[in-house]
């Protein structure tokens, strides 16, 4: 009795004999003969190949120079040893003239698009510590403003790390926006310095055209993530009552601005270019245009506003404030897109970051040379980068770029090669295909 209840329970275990349950579905198992082999490899490195020439064709049709303007060396007037020393050197009259000129090569239609970039190299913005030093909730502005110096550093401390980043040396105020991200940003100043089209030359002094008038532009709009403008950055806003100021009620309290710690302005002429001229800083612009009746002085010491309003403010690397203090979609400040492009960190130590895009009516002709004027600030000597301009346009499949066409090109290359060699194994030592004899154990 026990025997049988033991067998039934042995039984009640048993999966039922269907195919699936058993594992006895019908399958593919293909016999990997010779000429399968040789005909996959032969496919395999045809495709390859194909897609390779594809690529380099591609890479080949893409229009692009690259021209480095500081390696580091501190040798020409384009290095710096501090800085901001390119502007600070325009406003002590003391400024070495750094320029980059770019000879197009070929004709670029009005429809093709002439980006941009500017290159860093030795710039590790990959670094775990680099990478989460920001504060997504103050750059979204959903953290509420506080006069309280406590609650702030609290709130923002965890995602600024280190708080060098977050509080500025030498005052009490809190770096908006924190993070070793926005307090790197790239600001050297570009400007158009001369435009040649065969006897023809347009010319620009201190960014304002003189002489004959050129519709040759740096168009910077366009160049970040609409999702980023959308979604990730909103500037500070306050809510004003019973007719407070904007100034007492927001800034200078409890905060160094973006725009006041990059305020690489200057004020020139609006028709010769000569200067710069008197412009207010932040301290006189706070007193003197928004009434500002709270401590001084106040951080920022470039150019906000042209003292004369017949000057045009000039960037010369500078960041401008929001255009409205009410609306936190308002243009400029942390909206603006060259620095929206930079806090999208790079994934290796040399990378480009679009600039903008050069537009003429009628587009580029080959001889066409065009001249840049550099502002040099951001610091390179100090760990031996290099910083560069790139001009080019881009296919289909991106910039010029040659390293994916030939990997698909020596995969390619490869499997043919070993095609050759699995057919002449064929034809000088073949093998019967399911000879027995190789089935037999060696005899001892």
């Amino acid at each position: 009795m026990d025997d049988t209840n033991s067998n039934e329970a042995l039984k009640s275990h048993r999966p039922q004999p269907s195919k699936f349950k058993q594992q006895k579905l019908d399958a593919w198992q293909p016999i990997l003969t010779p000429a399968w082999v040789i005909g996959t490899f032969v496919t395999v490195g045809g495709i390859f190949l194909i897609v390779g020439i594809v690529l380099v064709v591609q890479a080949n049709s893409v229009f692009e120079i690259v021209k480095i303007y500081d390696d580091g060396g501190g040798d020409s007037n384009c290095s710096i040893t501090e800085l901001n020393e390119g502007y600070e050197s325009i406003s002590a009259q003391n400024y070495s003239l750094c320029t980059v000129e770019f000879t197009i090569d070929e004709d670029i239609d009005e429809d093709t698009p002439l980006y941009m970039y500017y290159q860093l190299e030795k710039v590790y913005q990959n670094h775990r510590l680099y990478v989460k030093s920001r504060s997504d909730s103050q750059l979204q502005d959903t953290i509420p403003f506080s006069s309280s110096r406590s609650t702030l550093v609290n709130a923002l401390q965890t995602d600024c790390d280190p708080v060098e980043s977050l509080e500025v040396e030498g005052s009490n105020l809190l770096s908006y926006p924190c993070g070793l991200i926005a307090l790197s940003y790239f600001n050297d100043g570009i400007q158009l310095y001369r435009f040649q089209r065969d006897q023809e030359e347009f010319q620009w002094k201190n960014s304002i055209p003189i002489g004959p008038p050129s519709n040759l532009v740096i168009d910077t709009s366009g160049i970040a993530w609409e999702s980023d403008l959308s979604e990730k950055f909103r500037n500070p806003t306050v809510d004003i009552q019973n007719g407070e100021n904007v100034g007492n009620a927001l800034q200078y309290q409890m905060y160094e601005y973006l725009w006041q710690k990059y305020d690489q302005f200057n004020c020139y002429d609006n028709v010769t270019g000569d200067g710069p001229n008197s412009c207010l800083d932040w301290t006189r612009f706070a007193k003197e245009r928004q009434n500002y009746t709270g401590p001084i002085p106040i951080p920022g010491n470039g150019c906000v506003e042209c003292e004369n309003d017949s000057d045009a403010l000039v960037n010369e690397g500078g960041i401008l404030q929001p255009e409205s203090y009410y609306d936190s979609e308002s243009s400029q400040g942390v909206r603006n897109e060259n620095f929206i492009v930079w806090m999208r960190t790079a994934a290796l130590p040399t990378f480009r970051k679009l600039y903008g895009t050069l537009v003429v009516p009628g587009g580029f002709k080959a001889g066409d040379k065009i001249t840049f004027r550099i502002v040099p600030n951001f610091l390179v000597s100090s760990f031996k980068g290099t910083k560069g301009l790139v001009i080019g346009t881009t296919s289909p499949l991106g910039m010029k770029n040659y390293v994916l066409g030939i990997a698909y090109l020596v995969i390619g290359f490869a499997a043919l090669v070993l095609a050759l060699a699995f057919f002449i194994k064929l034809k000088v030592n073949p093998r019967k295909l399911g000879d027995p004899k190789y089935l037999h154990a060696k005899q001892q």
